[in-house]
């Protein structure tokens, strides 16, 4: 004969399941602008070489239980500087980049 004063011998045992921690689900990086140059300081003459100029530049991950997405978006131009004549002149011309990779989970 079956003990019903058992603990759970007739219960319908439910389990509630706790919500994972899934960690970061989004990350943006933005920039409106951003200049590097790059100084020849040789014999302790400082003259400019190379100006790398990013505008508009932009990264975002996302993140969800189906779908992982990564893009980018950027605008950039390198000029050098003419020594001769003492001006920027463009090595290579403004140009943009933008990416994107999808991945379902």
């Amino acid at each position: 004969m079956r003990n019903t004063n058992e603990p759970g011998a007739d219960e319908e045992v439910s389990k509630e399941t706790a919500p994972q921690n899934r960690g970061i689900d989004q990350i943006q990086i933005v920039s409106h602008g951003l200049k590097f140059i790059v100084i020849n300081d040789i014999d302790n003459n400082f003259l400019p070489v190379l100006s790398t100029n990013f505008s508009n530049f932009k990264v975002q991950w996302d993140h969800n239980s189906k779908q992982s997405c990564i893009w980018t978006d950027l605008n950039s131009s390198i000029n050098f500087f003419n020594v001769n004549i003492g001006v920027w002149e463009p090595f290579i011309e403004q140009f943009e980049v933008k990416l994107m990779i999808n991945e379902e989970i």
